[in-house]
């Protein structure tokens, strides 16, 4: 019987991935890192999230997870109108620096949490927000989670 192994590539980050194991085909759900690195392009992402049950976790109008990457700034000027509008934000932002940090409801600075409980705090959502980073124009895991789960993308 021949099996083939498939890897899936959410973001370039991962190739580094591809030095370690051995592997059939490469799918990528990024079009531009297919045609530029020779990979599968795949449009649909190929797995359906499990239930989930939001525990304790308050609700909030807007979610956010993800690391500075130079978004820093945008991301406070995001949450600063989303605030001033009245929403109520939830904003996990990694790898920044103690000195860079402003102090505001709704943001946790540094704090990596597990898939499950990223996929909690959105069910406890009703918005998803995605920045993407330098300018890239692609879908990500964000995407799919966010219309699994009803809840509204920007």
């Amino acid at each position: 019987m021949n099996f083939l192994f498939c890897c899936f590539i959410f973001s370039i980050t991962h190739v580094y991935i591809l030095a370690h194991i051995d592997y059939d085909a490469v799918l990528t759900f990024h079009k531009e890192d297919a045609e530029r690195l020779g990979y599968f392009y795949c449009a649909v992402m190929p797995y359906r999230l499990p239930e989930i049950n939001q525990g304790s976790l308050s609700e909030s109008d807007v979610f956010f997870i993800g690391a500075n990457k130079g978004r820093y700034k945008h991301l406070l000027l995001i949450y600063d109108k989303l605030s001033n509008a009245g929403l109520k934000c939830d904003f996990f932002i990694c790898d920044v620096a103690k000195k860079e940090q402003i102090k505001k409801d709704g943001i946790v600075y540094n704090k990596r949490i597990t898939y499950d409980e990223v996929l909690k705090h959105i069910k406890a959502s009703k918005c998803v927000l995605e920045v993407l980073q330098n300018g890239n124009n692609y879908i990500s895991i964000r995407t799919s989670e966010a219309l699994q789960l009803n809840k509204k993308h920007i």
